[in-house]
């Protein structure tokens, strides 16, 4: 249902891993908490997906038949205004996160941009 203030945790929540589930199965236990949000964490993610594509497909069913509104939090080492091997580096990153969100129908992919720390002037 759209149109609502949605909540729900920001990853897996740690009781949810101490009973053993799988991350397809957490809409479901979201659900029957009565929360209707998840953020998925792709805070650590290298430059390809670290979610198998059968995974992503299946949380993302799994969300819309519990009502889940899925989200992703991007990686964190993306920074857009360094030096241009990082700065490449940081859209693989970015590609990864919007691909695997895409997967799983995350309806938005949060990213921190960068820094500019001390930028070389002749940058």
């Amino acid at each position: 249902m759209a149109g609502h203030t949605r909540f729900g945790p920001a990853g897996v929540p740690p009781m949810f891993r101490l009973l053993g589930a799988t991350i397809t199965d957490v809409p479901k236990l979201l659900h029957e908490e009565g929360l209707d949000a998840f953020e998925y964490q792709a805070s650590r993610w290298g430059p390809k997906p670290q979610i198998k594509i059968e995974d992503a497909q299946k949380l993302g069913a799994e969300a819309k038949k519990n009502d889940v509104r899925l989200s992703m939090h991007g990686s964190y080492f993306v920074n857009l205004s360094g030096k241009k091997e990082v700065v490449e580096a940081s859209k693989r990153r970015l590609i990864a996160c919007a691909t695997a969100a895409d997967w799983m129908g995350a309806y938005v992919v949060v990213f921190h941009t960068g820094f500019y720390g001390l930028v070389e002037k002749s940058f």
